[in-house]
Parts: C-alpha cells; structure tokens; sequence
C-alpha cells in the first residue's frame, strides 16, 4: 500500500509499507537529506590507566556533525544525583592524558558531544562551538568502586574548559547540560558563553573529590523545560572516599568548590515564565564546601538546601 502526504502543491512524501521506503519527491526544491549511523566519530582509548595510557594528543579545526542518536541506549546513573546518562559521545576519551581539543565546531550531534570517561587527566577543551547537541556538550564522568575513589584512578581530573560557546543543548536528552560532571575531579570552567537548554547548564552531580572553579562564564535561557533547577545545579547525597589533593592520604572531606566573577540570569525563558523563580545558583541536598563570590546573578540568588560549609 502507498501512501501519500502532499506538502502545498509542490512537495510530497511517499511511504511505501511493502518495501519499507520513504520518497519523497521535490518540485524545483534543493533539499540535502543526512542519515546519520555512527554515534561515535572519534574514540580515543588507552590500553589501561596505568602504564599504557594514550598521551599528548592535540585535535584542532576540525568539525563533527550529524552523529546518531543514543537516547534509545542504555543509561547509567553515575553517582546519587538525579541525572542518568549515556557513556558515549561523538568524541570519547578515556585512559587518556594531556589531551587538547581545541578550535573545533560540535554540531547536530544526536547524543553527547565530548565525554571524557573513567582515566581521563589533565584534558583541555578551548575555543570550541556546541550547537544543536542531542545530550550534554562536555561530560566528565568517572568509574568507582562504590564510593572509593581513594585506591582507584579511575576518574577525570584538571578537566579545563576554557572559552567555549555552547548553545542549543539538550534537544533530545533533557536531562543535560552544557557540562554534566560526575565522580571527577578538580574541573576549571572559565570564561565560557552558554545559553538554551532544558535544564542546568552545569551540573555536579555529587561532591566525590570536588575542587572546581566555575569563573567568568555567562550563563542565561536555562531551565526552559523542566523546572526545580538553576543554571548552576549541585547535589551531595553521597560520601566518597578520596585523596586529600593530588599526593594526600585519604580523606572524607572533598575540596572547595569556587563559583564567582560570572554573570548568570535565570531566563528570559524558562523558569521566569513558569511562574516559579529559581535560585541561579542551585546548591540542592546538602551540597557544602562550596565558595560563592562575586557574581552577578538576575532573576534568583543562591539556594542552600541541608548543605554546610558555605561561603
């Protein structure tokens, strides 16, 4: 049986049951049709994370588009906050070193753009666009036993993530962001453009290790699907096991996390319209060691919910 479904006078589509094709047949229209089939472009894998890592690898200019989407794959949670997500991006890192992305566009991309998984050390992503990003832009997530991050190093770390332009996230994935960290550590945001999406453009999705720096970015048009979050949205549900800073013994106590100098507007959509404003900064159940200074916030402030150690 054909079926036909005619656009104006000019366009129609044609389904074709018995042999499982779609025409489509255009009057004097130039239309370029993509079919993505990889989810993955760029893989980079180290054979482990001790001794045989993949190091000093520069990747710059270059354009990844039109990957295919993920969100019918399997999902993990991570860690206790809310999010789950999907380990795999157009670009996937791990077991890797002193990696630099630099200069490249990330467009259409049907799930993450960049996900730095597990054994991922001293990666810089700079001077990068994200557009139209299925999932999350940048994902920073590690691998634990439990809640030892102590005797393992399986979990990114001095991740910086420097000047880039993100936009338009989360158009399948709602539970995304412009960067979704979890079970890393010690994460430098700075100076970053990023605006539209459905929920936080940043999101901590626990306290393991902590000692991030989120500086001088603009933030705004966040929130504009969901609601009961911020741009900046953190949870602590969960203690972890971790080195007291990079050569210490083990401790408890994460590091300070330092949010200041950024200029974060909840809205112009989105939560304002709603009808419930938000916190700019979201510090949810019991978030702590966190210091928050010198930002400009519009349309909502900051939220301390069971959290301690705040400044």
């Amino acid at each position: 049986m054909l079926f036909y479904y005619p656009f104006g006078n000019e366009t129609a589509w044609a389904n074709d049951n018995a042999t499982k094709t779609n025409r489509h047949s255009p009057a004097e229209l130039n239309v370029t049709f993509i079919a993505p089939r990889l989810q993955q472009i760029l893989k980079i894998v180290g054979e482990n994370s001790e001794n045989r890592t993949a190091d000093g690898i520069n990747i710059t200019g270059i354009t990844f588009e039109h990957t295919a989407t993920t969100f019918m794959e399997p999902y993990e949670v991570p860690s206790p906050g809310d999010w789950s997500i999907y380990r795999g991006g157009a670009v996937f890192v791990e077991n890797a070193r002193d990696l630099t992305l630099r200069s490249c566009r990330f467009l259409r991309t049907g799930g993450n753009a960049v996900f730095l998984s597990g054994h991922a050390k001293r990666c810089r992503l700079a001077q990068n666009e994200f557009a139209w990003i299925g999932d999350s832009a940048v994902a920073t997530v590690g691998r634990l036993a439990l809640a030892d991050g102590f005797t393992v190093d399986t979990f990114p770390e001095d991740t910086a993530i420097e000047s880039n332009h993100f936009r338009e996230v989360g158009i399948y994935g709602k539970q995304t962001a412009a960067l979704f960290s979890a079970l890393s550590c010690r994460t430098p945001f700075v100076a970053n453009v990023a605006y539209d999406g459905p929920r936080a453009g940043i999101n901590l999705n626990d306290q393991f290790c902590h000692g991030h720096v989120i500086r001088g970015n603009l933030l705004f048009n966040w929130v504009r699907e969901t609601q009961d979050h911020g741009p900046i949205n953190t949870w602590n549900r969960a203690m972890y096991l971790q080195r007291d800073g990079p050569d210490g013994g083990p401790t408890l106590v994460p590091a300070w996390t330092h949010v200041s100098q950024n200029f974060i507007m909840n809205g112009p959509s989105g939560n304002r319209n709603l009808g419930n404003l938000f916190p700019a900064v979201y510090n949810d159940d019991g978030s702590s060691y966190f210091y928050i200074s010198d930002n400009f916030l519009v349309y909502g402030g900051a939220k301390n919910y069971l959290g301690h150690d705040k400044r």
